[in-house]
């Protein structure tokens, strides 16, 4: 059975975090742009499949493409 629900992506913004959404066949975006700092804070998020980027450091067996910028997926 193929899923309608949107794909949310949260990702840190110059001033806090932002939330985009868009189906995985089409293009992102804006829903809110905040001043939230910390990703467990925040409120409302639209439901789907829940992508987290951070500017955390990754762990050193994180094998991710930017060490700059670590991906985390969570699948509903």
């Amino acid at each position: 059975m193929s899923k309608s629900t949107d794909n949310v992506l949260l990702v840190p913004g110059e001033s806090g975090w932002e939330i985009w959404s868009g189906l995985a066949t089409g293009l992102f975006s804006l829903q809110a742009a905040t001043e939230i700092q910390q990703a467990g804070e925040l409120t409302d998020i639209p439901s789907g499949d829940l992508l987290l980027l951070s500017r955390s450091k990754p762990s050193p067996q994180c094998r991710c493409a930017s060490p700059a910028m670590t991906t985390h997926y969570f699948p509903i």
